[in-house]
């Protein structure tokens, strides 16, 4: 809020943050990769030519979805920038108002409406994992021993 919607500069302070952003960036990769490749098609940064902190896009395209993953790689793209400005001197908070991060999840994570009642479905074998269920105390207060719907 302090500095305005987008970031405001003139056009030379613009160009000065960019130049400085992209010679950092150079040859680094995206801190998480998935969102960036899932984003960028690549885990690499590429280079910045305008305000990170304005992102226009077309509404239904192909990538015509905000993600969460577009909010991560947006959110590093405006950390290099303000970091290419302001160096070292400010420790940087962001806040959001949107919730595109819900459809985040763990990656090879199983996801409900990808599955099908019966067999077969997206979520193949290399999305199981083993899991151990070490005591009865994970069901909480609805746990009934004996009770022949439970399977143990």
């Amino acid at each position: 809020r302090e500095f305005g919607f987008g970031y405001d500069l003139t056009s030379d302070k613009l160009e000065e943050a960019l130049k400085k952003a992209n010679e950092n960036r150079k040859g680094q990769d995206y801190e998480d990769k998935r969102a960036a490749t899932k984003v960028h098609g690549t885990a690499k940064k590429s280079k910045l030519k305008s305000n990170p902190f304005i992102v226009e896009f077309e509404f239904g395209s192909m990538n015509g979805y905000w993600t969460g993953s577009h909010m991560i790689c947006q959110t590093e793209d405006c950390i290099d920038f303000l970091r290419a400005i302001h160096g070292d001197a400010y420790d940087f908070k962001f806040l959001y108002d949107h919730s595109s991060g819900h459809v985040l999840g763990r990656q090879g994570g199983l996801v409900a409406k990808d599955m099908n009642k019966g067999w077969g479905g997206k979520q193949g074998s290399e999305n199981m994992r083993d899991s151990t269920i070490e005591s009865n105390d994970w069901f909480g207060p609805f746990w009934v021993e004996g009770d022949s719907r439970y399977v143990q």
